[in-house]
Formats: structure tokens, sequence, C-alpha cells
């Protein structure tokens, strides 16, 4: 652990993301606690006990506009207008699968800017082992960390409550450096000016 914490010392010794906060005014500032709670919210949770199948079909985002289209057109019976309840029910919709990746767009969202959501439903997917199988959920949730700040020191401080990791990406030469805690990965980018907050998983299971 030791020489994990050498090493995000290091990469936090630049520039901190704060002092950019001026020229970057399109990024948003989240802390730390607030980064962990992700994990039980009631969003991710359900995300996380829904399957593959289910995310692609029942939950397609294009069901209810399409449903929403018919009704405007006059076409529009009781039973439909309960199957759409039930869809949006769910509290999400899933926007195009690709591969084994689904988008995931909260209903309360829908109509709102996407920047006007918090950063635990603000870029949400959920990735599964095979999303064709049937009574299995994600085998974790991915939280986009661009266009997001999270001071790192906020970890620091906190150091001997995670488990640090840290590599090289197979398809480009950014270092990357993970502190986990429970089922919460938090995954910062090292940079010549410090570390970036890049992205957040969120697993069925502690890390």
């Amino acid at each position: 652990m030791k020489r994990f914490l050498t090493v995000f010392l290091l990469c936090a010794s630049g520039v901190s993301q704060l002092s950019s906060i001026g020229k970057q005014p399109a990024k948003r500032s989240v802390r730390l606690d607030s980064v962990l709670a992700c994990a039980q919210t009631p969003l991710i949770q359900d995300v996380l006990k829904t399957d593959g199948p289910t995310a692609q079909f029942d939950l397609n985002a294009l069901l209810p506009f399409a449903m929403q289209l018919a009704r405007e057109r006059g076409k529009w019976s009781d039973k439909e207008q309960q199957q759409y309840n039930s869809i949006l029910a769910a509290g999400f919709l899933t926007g195009e699968v690709s591969g084994n990746r689904a988008p995931i767009m909260p209903t309360d969202g829908l109509g709102h800017f996407v920047k006007t959501r918090s950063f635990c439903n603000h870029s949400v997917t959920a990735v599964y082992q095979d999303i064709h199988k049937k009574n299995e959920g994600p085998m974790f949730i991915e939280l986009d960390g661009s266009g997001w700040i999270l001071n790192p020191n906020e970890v620091l401080a906190h150091a001997d409550q995670f488990t640090f990791r840290s590599g090289v990406f197979a398809d480009s030469l950014d270092v990357y450096l993970a502190a986990d805690k429970g089922p919460v990965s938090i995954q910062f980018l090292c940079k010549s000016d410090g570390l970036h907050l890049y992205r957040v998983f969120i697993s069925r299971t502690e890390q």
C-alpha cells in the first residue's frame, strides 16, 4: 500500500484540479462522500438488479416515445396506458446498447438538461458479462467522471479506508490510479497537472 500511496502522492503533487475550475467552467465539483454514496442510491441499486434482456427490450427508451406517438394519434388503449406507466415506474430507461454496455437514463431526468443531474445519475452505464442472459444483473455500473472534479486530497485524507491500485491502459499510454472502497472503485488519470477523475465503478460485490 505504501508504494501505491507514493505514486498517488506524486501524481497529486501536480497543479491541483481545483485551481483550474475558473478555466473550465463546464466542470462541476463532487465530494468524496457523494461519490461513495452513489452505490446506495435507488437508481444504482435498481439497475444492479436488472438483467440484460429486460434492459434491452422492456426498458428500451424507444418504447415510451413510440407509445406517446400512438396516443397523440388517437391509437391508445387502457392496456397500453398501463404498459406505459409500468415502463416509467422502473425509474430508468436504456439507450442504444453497444456490445454488453447499456446506457442508463433516469426517467425523472427526461426532458431536463443532463447537466442538472447529480453525479450519481449524470452519465450511467450498466456493463454486463452477457447482456442476453436472463436473471443476471450487470457486472458493474460505470459512472463517467469527465466533466467532474473530485479533489484527490479527499481520498488521501482517508487513505487507510482504501485499497490502491495503479497501471497503464492497454490501448494508450495513460497511467491510472484507482482507490477502492467496498463496491466502489474511483479511477483517476495521472496527468502532468495532477490527478483527474476519470470514472467510477460500482460492482455488486466489494472490490
